[in-house]
């Protein structure tokens, strides 16, 4: 599967990152592309879109990311899951790997790091989403 056959729902309260995220996956060649910011419109339209990729914050109102992950694992099973938070430490990363994410980036972040992440994320997902 090449970048842009690769459908990518980005899920973050932050219009910003959403932003940022749309921009460094589109300028890689990531061009089917979803978002929204927060997780219950997330779960809908990963049930609609089925993504190949998700990109999903840890930390939103109403339900967190790491709570996120079963159902968009019951919506996208082949889905790879990249988390993106400003928390580095090793609960919240071990929690969101427990919850079934293939990934993890650090905000702030840059094109390289996101880039890495998702190609790395993506080659660990299941094989009909690589």
């Amino acid at each position: 599967m090449t970048p842009n056959t690769t459908r990518v729902l980005v899920i973050d309260d932050h219009q910003l990152t959403r932003s940022l995220l749309r921009s460094l996956l589109r300028e890689a060649g990531y061009t089917t592309q979803r978002e929204c910011g927060e997780a219950l419109s997330g779960i809908k339209l990963a049930n609609h879109f089925r993504p190949h990729l998700i990109c999903l914050d840890v930390q939103m109102p109403k339900m967190t990311g790491i709570d996120a992950i079963a159902a968009l694992r019951a919506a996208a099973p082949d889905a790879a899951i990249v988390m993106v938070t400003g928390s580095a430490d090793r609960d919240t990363v071990v929690s969101c790997i427990d919850a079934g994410a293939n990934g993890y980036i650090i905000k702030p972040f840059n094109g390289e790091t996101v880039l890495r992440a998702v190609e790395a994320a993506l080659s660990k997902a299941s094989p009909a989403a690589a």
